[in-house]
């Protein structure tokens, strides 16, 4: 591809610029001021509707001299050039070069976090990345990304933006090293022209304000309360500690960080400001309609001793895990079942599950409730509580829970998790659908919110309702290791197989089936009959033709040893096991018997031996191999044969004792691991209502926006009252009156006007001096313009057909806007000389 540019004239420095709504005055104050000569290539990234023509080149060019250019595909990046987005594509820079490619249609737009990543990686500490006003968080990635890089990230003061969303959240990523008023920007992106490479070890005092600010407020509610809020949506985070600012009067936010070092209390009210959770009973009735019929189906294919586990993350105070306990009862009474499940409610907030755990509700709670469910699922304790009924009640537990930090349940067959991961980060969303997916069993259900698709594990689900979120998890393979299992202490927790199993198909490695074949290829060689037995006496390989001497089977089965082995040879086999053990030796079975088909009998020494796991280790691996142990020699046996009952009972209490105490560690083990998993899934529980809480913030704020727009509703109204008054006022006055503005254009007029003035309902707008006009005022123009520009009220007078006076009067008003307009009113006495005597005729 030809460049009409040699390679010399490419821009060695880039000013990106991310903008939204109210940016546009940002952008005109910024280019005024800005010297043309920059040196730098200047990229404007808005956001732009696809379909809409934007006149952002016309506009911006009234405030600059520099060339605006809209960007295309492969056109070069030059120095002292402004580039505009193209708004149907995503924007990069590669090579000096401009590429465009199609957005993503699943993911939410964000063209200033893709504009800003690709300039870091190309321009690296020659880049300074500029958000002005805007909502959303837009930028911040973006902005951690040049920071990164070296580069330098400044964004429009909060306090000047028109719209400071994508500021707010771009300073909260700790990242921002200037937040300036608009007017100085300029100034600072001149400097950065000047000399990019002298302003990357400038360490502004606010900027180091504003990230030790926010990491202590972070430190302070994870010291106190155990949660780390990093991985919440930086807005959230800005508007519920806003919010807290100005309810303690603090004017910044390293006063507000001191206040709550003083102050426990106010630190507690700013957690349960952060997790206030959104919830009732059955919210979106639709959804758990279809949720029930899918139980239903699933119920349906369960046995009778089948039982339904059921996961509700981010409980809040409880009202949805009732919910889906109601649903979850139907469903069972629907398929014809007696209820067998049991669901585990989790969340983050302390106060929230106590409330959970008590299940009392106020009378209003549930009143939306059919009269059948609350007969059925409630108590009435006085006229304003009720309670959950003990039937209701015995399936659930509440656990405190972090999805992100702990580790996930398992063997779940539904998730409900809805309206939380929305108010997560990227990063944080797909640490908890992984853990969701590691839960369900194969065909699980998992139920999300309105606003949530698990997309980037899209691949891993089927959609059961597009509209009320909910997936079916395909497959049964475990694909997704959570991180909370990876970095957990796996020995004692989880058995070490579950994770290697897991985890081990992962890249640059061999598959493990691929490991195991070479091991039996290998193996095949070198033993010619045996059994490998683990620790727990299961049977993990047969070799050769061992399977001869076993109850039939074939392959690699997982069994007990003592079920494959025949009952003739089973105890004299298990007495050489703990023998071997003991003495550390091997254990040499002479002659021993085994039962064929048919009756027959076929005879061969047995060789036991005990391997360590590890050198010193009270855990064995045991071989057992069948054939003549002449072969092997006798120095290292110890020799038993079956005929030796005393032996063979000494062996076989020898080997209750060790499995007693096998059984007894094995105890421990587990209740210490159980407790365990029992702490971290009430962590798992309280993670999840972070979540909820979020949601609750967007609802609060969906009935703001309701309020505000009912009220406007009242105004317009009031306003359409005044304007039918006006009209009528205007439409019966007997007073001839022209209403104009500061231009001396016609703004309205009565209809008694029209007597004196040539004028209809489409002339207003038109400059009163284009009409001709009845009144015996030639100078009627020159009277306006004096009127309009001294203030003060001219008086004429005349009369008309000898019979009446008509009194003109000029004078000034003035709007709320402090505009000027002229009024002419125009008299005639002979209509109220008329009303004077009405009834003269009679």
């Amino acid at each position: 591809m030809n460049q009409p540019t040699s390679h010399n004239n490419r821009a060695k420095s880039i000013i990106a610029i991310g903008a939204s709504a109210g940016g546009l005055r940002s952008l005109e104050v910024l280019f005024g001021n800005l010297n043309p000569d920059t040196g730098c290539a200047i990229v404007v990234i808005v956001h732009l509707s696809p379909g809409f023509k934007s006149l952002m080149d016309e506009i911006l060019a009234r405030h600059t001299s520099m060339p605006i250019v809209n960007v295309a595909d492969g056109m070069p990046v030059e120095p002292n050039h402004i580039y505009l987005n193209n708004a149907a594509q995503e924007t990069r820079i590669e090579q000096s070069h401009f590429v465009l490619s199609d957005a993503d249609s699943e993911k939410i737009p964000k063209p200033i976090d893709h504009f800003f990543s690709s300039a870091a990686q190309t321009y690296g500490k020659h880049c300074i990345g500029v958000v002005l006003s805007g909502t959303g968080s837009d930028g911040s990635v973006g902005i951690r990304q040049i920071r990164a890089a070296g580069g330098v990230t400044v964004v429009e003061s909060p306090d000047s933006a028109e719209f400071n969303g994508m500021p707010t959240n771009a300073i909260s990523t700790g990242d921002v090293l200037f937040s300036l008023p608009r007017e100085e920007i300029s100034s600072l992106l001149m400097r950065f022209a000047s000399d990019p490479d002298s302003m990357i070890d400038e360490d502004p005092t606010e900027s180091k304000h504003l990230r030790t600010d926010i990491e202590r407020i972070f430190s302070l509610l994870c010291d106190r309360h155990g949660i780390d809020f990093a991985h919440y949506k930086a807005g959230t985070i800005d508007r519920r500690v806003t919010r807290r600012i100005v309810s303690t009067g603090a004017n910044t936010l390293a006063e507000y960080a001191e206040t709550i070092r003083d102050n426990p209390e106010e630190l507690d009210a700013l957690y349960f400001d952060l997790l206030i959770g959104v919830t009732k009973f059955f919210r979106d009735e639709e959804a758990y309609s279809v949720l029930r019929q899918e139980l239903v189906t699933t119920i349906q294919n369960f046995s009778p001793d089948d039982e339904l586990r059921v996961w509700v993350a981010g409980c809040a105070t409880g009202e949805e895990a009732y919910t889906v306990g109601m649903v979850t009862i139907e469903a069972f009474d629907a398929a014809g079942k007696t209820p067998r499940f049991k669901i585990l409610a989790t969340d983050v907030h302390d106060r929230a599950l106590k409330v959970a755990a008590k299940g009392i509700y106020s009378k209003e709670a549930i009143e939306h409730l059919t009269p059948e469910r609350q007969e059925r699922f409630f108590l009435k304790i006085d006229s304003n509580l009720r309670s959950v009924d003990t039937h209701l009640r015995r399936h659930i537990i509440f656990t405190r829970h972090n999805v992100i930090k702990d580790p996930p349940f398992s063997r779940i067959h539904l998730i409900a998790c809805r309206n939380m991961l929305i108010y997560l980060e990227k990063e944080a969303q797909q640490s908890a659908f992984h853990s969701f997916h590691f839960s369900l069993e194969a065909d699980g259900i998992l139920m999300l919110g309105p606003s949530e698709v698990p997309s980037m594990m899209d691949s891993e689900f089927e959609t059961i309702d597009p509209t009320w979120r909910l997936y079916r998890k395909i497959g049964s393979g475990t694909k997704f290791l959570p991180d909370q299992l990876k970095n957990y202490n796996t020995k004692k927790v989880f058995p070490s197989r579950l994770v290697e199993l897991v985890n081990r198909s992962g890249s640059g490695r061999p598959s493990f089936s691929t490991l195991l074949d070479s091991y039996d290829l290998l193996l095949g060689e070198y033993v010619k009959r045996g059994l490998l037995v683990d620790e727990y006496r299961n049977v993990i390989h047969v070799f050769g033709d061992a399977h001869f001497y076993l109850i039939p089977t074939n392959g690699r089965p997982s069994g007990k040893v003592s079920q494959l082995l025949p009952d003739g040879v089973r105890g004299s086999i298990g007495a050489a096991m703990v023998r071997a053990v003991e003495t550390k030796k091997q254990v040499l079975l002479r002659d021993v018997a085994f039962p064929q088909k048919g009756g027959q009998v076929r005879v061969t020494d047995v060789i036991v031996r005990a391997i360590p796991k590890e050198p010193s280790s009270s855990r064995f691996l045991w071989f057992i191999e069948f054939g003549s142990g002449n072969e092997l020699g006798n120095s290292e046996f110890e020799e038993l044969t079956p005929s030796r009952s005393g032996i063979e009972h000494d062996a076989l209490r020898s080997e209750l004792e060790y499995t007693k105490e096998t059984l007894n560690a094995t105890i421990e083990e587990l209740e210490a691991s159980n407790e365990q998993l029992q702490s971290t899934n009430q962590e798992l529980i309280a993670s999840n209502e972070e979540l909820q809480s979020t949601n609750e913030e967007l609802q609060s704020v969906n009935e703001e926006l309701y309020s505000v727009n009912s009220e406007n509703q009242r105004q317009i109204t009031e306003l359409q009252v005044v304007t039918d008054d006006l009209n009528n006022l205007l439409g019966l006055s007997d007073i001839g009156t022209i209403f104009l503005d500061q231009n001396l254009c016609i703004r309205k007029f009565t209809p008694l006007a029209t007597k004196y003035f040539r004028l209809m309902s489409h002339d207003v707008g038109r400059p009163i001096d284009n009409f001709t006009h009845s009144l015996p005022i030639p100078e009627l123009s020159q009277l306006l313009h004096q009127v309009r520009d001294s203030g003060k009220s001219v008086i004429k007078k005349f009369t008309e057909n000898s019979a009446h006076q008509v009194i003109v009067k000029l004078m000034v008003y003035q709007t709320t806007t402090k505009q000027k307009g002229v009024i002419i009113n125009i008299i005639d006495t002979s209509a109220f000389e008329a009303s004077d005597h009405p009834d003269e005729s009679d």
